[in-house]
């Protein structure tokens, strides 16, 4: 679950948002600097066989759930 200003205008997001972060083995949300994290390294030359691929950012919440 990533924080964003869209994530709040979900009915009932305080319990989505209470449930992810202690699922997260990390204890909060993805954000979107996360994301961009990911997005930049993904754009590195060296990545360019990187292809295909579902790649979680998500702090190791899948990971635990």
């Amino acid at each position: 679950m990533t924080d964003t200003p869209a994530l709040r205008k979900i009915p009932g997001n305080e319990k989505l948002v209470e449930i992810a972060t202690q699922r997260n083995p990390h204890h909060r949300l993805t954000t979107p600097a996360d994301l961009g994290g990911a997005i930049v390294a993904l754009s590195n030359p060296g990545a360019d066989w990187i292809t295909g691929n579902v790649i979680n950012v998500d702090g190791g919440e899948e990971v635990s759930a």
